[in-house]
């Protein structure tokens, strides 16, 4: 079972935090893309890279991002 690093995650968690903040302040949408993935931990990539996703998971990012963008079209 994949488990978040608590340093990594909370590092993470509070930078999007404030992103948040400063985005809402300029009135700039955002995608919540922790969110969308936080809970298919199964998608990550894995190993060394703590960071990055594999593609079924970045299909589902791209699906969000196009959503987000018809909807302002």
């Amino acid at each position: 079972e994949k488990k978040l690093d608590p340093v990594i995650n909370g590092t993470i968690i509070e930078h999007n935090r404030m992103a948040a903040k400063v985005m809402a302040e300029e009135g700039v949408p955002v995608n919540d893309f922790y969110s969308l993935l936080v809970d298919k931990l199964e998608l990550a990539r894995g190993g060394k890279d703590k960071f990055h996703w594999n593609a079924p998971a970045y299909k589902i990012l791209s699906d969000k991002c196009v959503e987000s963008v018809l909807q302002v079209l």
